[in-house]
């Protein structure tokens, strides 16, 4: 049995191929249809990931948002740390967040003074 499980990761939704003999993945399709040709016959489905948007200048303003209404300028924003010598430091970008978060697990923007919250 070849199946193929939704996964939301690069701003979009893809499709991994598992080979059920072997449990390795034979390959990531772009769409559904794709992953057919690959020959998955089993399709495993998962809710897109959602964000609470909250802002941190006093405001009072919150949103809710899905994980593909971050477009690419957004997904390539990165935070500015340096280490204790005054190194800077390489951090993730807020896309690579988005990718490795779980629920619950906050984004703080301090140049633009808002947070993220991933819910689900």
């Amino acid at each position: 049995m070849v199946k193929a499980i939704q996964v939301w990761r690069d701003g979009g939704e893809w499709w991994e191929v598992w080979n059920g003999a072997d449990g390795r993945i034979v390959e990531i399709a772009a769409t559904r249809e794709e992953a057919t040709e690959y020959g998955a016959t089993v399709f495993v489905e998962t809710p897109e990931p959602r964000f609470l948007v909250r802002d941190g200048s006093g405001r009072g303003w919150c949103a809710e948002r899905f994980y593909t209404s971050f477009d690419a300028e957004e997904r390539d924003y990165r935070e500015e740390s340096y280490d204790s010598d005054g190194n800077e430091e390489e951090t993730q970008t807020f896309g690579e967040w988005l990718d490795s978060s779980d629920a619950g697990d906050e984004f703080d923007n301090s140049d633009s003074m808002f947070t993220v919250i991933r819910i689900n």
